[in-house]
């Protein structure tokens, strides 16, 4: 089912006056989840919509459930007051379904990031259990029970990489009583996922320790690389068997994680904040040397060399909680080469928008500024998030001369077409990119299909419909788009890149890998991608893998200042703190206002000492 099936007439109307729909995000059983702006406010910020479709054939069953989603409602505003929870910022009825309006997190889910076979380090599990506890306790303190609390509920928030609480069971639960209006009462209702929930929640009976047991269970998956499902369970006493000799735990951490996954609720930690403070109390008095916040992403002036000036170029790395791992992919564009036209030049660009922040966002995101020589390769600029959330859309800067761009495209791209259809041809093409240029996606991709129409063979315009896609955060159809490119080309490292980037923002990150070393086979000499190359590897929890790709970007390219900040944050992730000292340094001779490699530096001093 398509985006306009799905929504039906709601694609020709505001939805409750003010929001308009741009992209489904997810449905499940109880309605579906939708990107929208609000046009209300200025700048129109992006945000998420919950529909909930009640099965409702009278009007007093429309009145109870009117009044049970209004308390709910309350309900969820007054958690959004807590930094590490999405604030609600309205709730409405719209022709008889109910909506609820919520903050967008820029960030990615940590289901990402807990990966099969994986070990997390202790340190980075006790970490990870304090960034879910510390928001988990302000909701137990509210008398709400979370109940749905696993990876794909936790995102790991781009501006300052703490954990951001999701998709709270309750609105489960009044979404069930809507479409169910004959069900059990409340308390009866079974909400949650098998494996993170404990056996009074599973018979409708949550408590505070059945949250309690959900963390315990995504810190026993991060320790030892094995989803709960697969966890065996004591024949005798049904409790998780999963210590083994192999596993690097101290004797303190796993009797923590013991009592929280306990079998019967009365042996657990009663609530989030005694959790917690067993947690703490485990925590390093005196840590390893790790960087609290490796850099993160937030717009920069272009160097004063750049030629011509554009926006920035490329996005550096973000950290994970804690101990603050680079997780954020670097994105730049490839490299101009002498013989390819304006018009392609133009195109060389990635869909991948900058990131910028929502209301509550208490950090900003950084671009880390790439300056290359122009006299070897001239960069175009293109920005990337870590995740999966709102990305509230800059204007990206193109160079397509009005003049030159038609003869180059006639020349060579669209050498196909008859000699008198290429002006036409070529004037549509750079119609689409001066829209994209302006930042109006959706316009530029009509004028796309326009090119397509009369040559449906130039691979510029489907590329230029992904990368606009990616900009409307359509990453299904910017996936479509960059497929038709390939088709054309199999080996087009834009299009290579941008769906690598459109299946990143989905959470397939082998898979955007597998399509990032398909773009450096295809241009071995495009730097600022074997720059991005590294960043995900990084964030894979592969740095001595990623340390060699920040190497092959500054063999071609030594002045690359992102590449130098990137390798140092790598490098202390492999704890060679002199080397990343050096080369972070590097990357602050080359420039000395770089605000990641700052940021990086200062927090060696404080690390260090030096």
């Amino acid at each position: 089912m398509n985006f306009r099936q799905l929504l039906g007439n709601k694609t020709s109307q505001n939805l409750g006056g003010r929001y308009r729909l741009i992209e489904p995000l997810g449905q499940g059983g109880f309605g579906h989840t939708f990107l929208a702006e609000d046009l209300h406010l200025p700048d129109q910020p992006r945000c998420v919509i919950k529909q909930l479709k009640p099965h409702l054939q009278d009007e007093e069953s429309l009145k109870t459930a009117r009044r049970l989603f209004d308390t709910e409602a309350r309900v969820l505003y007054r958690l959004g007051e807590h930094p590490q929870i999405p604030r609600l910022l309205a709730h409405f009825e719209d022709q008889g379904e109910f909506y609820l309006a919520q903050e967008l997190i820029v960030g990615q889910s940590l289901s990402a990031l807990i990966q099969p076979g994986q070990r997390w380090p202790e340190a980075r599990v006790i970490a990870l259990l304090i960034d879910i506890l510390t928001p988990l306790v302000y909701v137990h303190e509210q008398g709400v029970i979370h109940r749905d609390l696993k990876p794909a509920n936790l995102i790991r928030r781009a501006a300052d990489e703490h954990i951001v609480l999701i998709d709270f069971g309750a609105v489960k639960q009044v979404s069930q009583q809507l479409t169910q209006p004959h069900a059990e009462p409340t308390r009866t209702i079974s909400i949650g996922t098998q494996g993170y929930m404990p056996n009074e929640q599973l018979a409708g009976n949550p408590r505070f320790s059945s949250d309690v047991y959900a963390v315990g269970m995504i810190g026993l998956q991060a320790l030892t690389g094995v989803a709960p499902a697969l966890l065996k369970q004591d024949a005798r006493t049904s409790e998780i068997c999963w210590q083994k000799p192999e596993l690097a735990v101290s004797p303190a951490l796993a009797e923590v994680l013991m009592r929280m996954v306990r079998y019967d609720f009365r042996d657990r930690y009663e609530t989030a904040a005694e959790a917690l403070q067993a947690v703490a109390e485990n925590q390093p008095a005196a840590d390893p040397p790790t960087l609290l916040a490796a850099p993160t992403t937030r717009p920069v002036p272009p160097a004063e060399k750049r030629e011509p000036a554009t926006d920035p170029t490329a996005a550096t790395l973000a950290a994970e909680p804690r101990d603050q791992d680079p997780t954020a992919a670097t994105l730049a564009a490839e490299p101009s080469k002498a013989d390819r036209t304006a018009a392609t030049l133009a195109a060389k660009q990635l869909g991948m928008p900058p990131l910028a922040p929502v209301d509550s966002i208490q950090a900003k995101t950084a671009v880390a500024e790439v300056s290359v020589p122009t006299q070897r390769h001239q960069r175009w600029p293109v920005l990337a998030a870590g995740v999966a959330a709102v990305l509230l859309l800059g204007p990206v800067r193109m160079w397509l001369s009005p003049q030159a761009a038609p003869d180059a495209v006639s020349g060579t791209e669209v050498a196909a077409a008859p000699a008198a259809d290429a002006p036409s041809v070529a004037d549509q093409l750079a119609t689409a990119l001066q829209l994209q240029n302006q930042g109006e996606y959706e316009a530029a991709i009509s004028a796309y299909d326009q090119v397509l129409v009369s040559d449906d063979a130039v691979v510029e315009a489907h590329w230029g419909r992904c990368y606009s896609f990616n900009q409307l955060q359509a990453y299904n159809a910017a996936i479509e788009a960059c497929d038709r490119a390939l088709a054309l080309e199999p080996q087009n490292p834009q299009a290579l890149w941008s769906k690598g980037y459109a299946l990143e923002q989905q959470g397939q990150l082998e898979a955007a890998l597998a399509l990032y070393d398909a773009t450096v086979q295809a241009d071995p000499d495009y730097f600022e991608a074997w720059n991005n190359q590294g960043v995900l590897l990084l964030k894979l929890e592969r740095p001595q893998e990623a340390v060699a790709a920040f190497d092959r970007a500054l063999a071609l390219d030594e002045t690359f200042a992102a590449a130098w900040s990137n390798r140092g944050a790598a490098l202390w992730r492999l704890r060679a703190f002199d080397d990343a000292i050096t080369s972070i340094d590097r990357a602050l001779a080359l420039d000395a206002n770089h605000p990641e490699a700052q940021q990086l530096r200062e927090q060696a001093r404080q690390k260090l000492g030096r």
